[in-house]
């Protein structure tokens, strides 16, 4: 994105999800992951503005899927 021309910049979307900043039992690695995405998406946007690359990042809610319907029905 940097060496481009025209247009200059760009823009850089990472994925996360909630549990960046909502903890929840046993997902230690996922929730450290995530938590670590969103800072390094803030140095981005800080570090590549000056390129004209915004750096942003989407945190989902969760989805109703059969993956998680302990989780939504309180069982664990």
């Amino acid at each position: 994105m940097k060496k481009q021309h025209n247009p200059k910049g760009g823009c850089i979307i990472n994925i996360s999800s909630v549990h960046q900043a909502i903890p929840k039992l046993h997902y230690v690695p996922y929730a450290t992951s995530k938590a670590g995405l969103g800072m390094m998406t803030k140095k981005m946007a800080l570090e590549l503005a000056t390129d004209n690359i915004r750096a942003n990042l989407g945190a989902l809610e969760t989805v109703k899927t059969d993956m998680n319907r302990e989780l939504r029905e309180n069982k664990i």
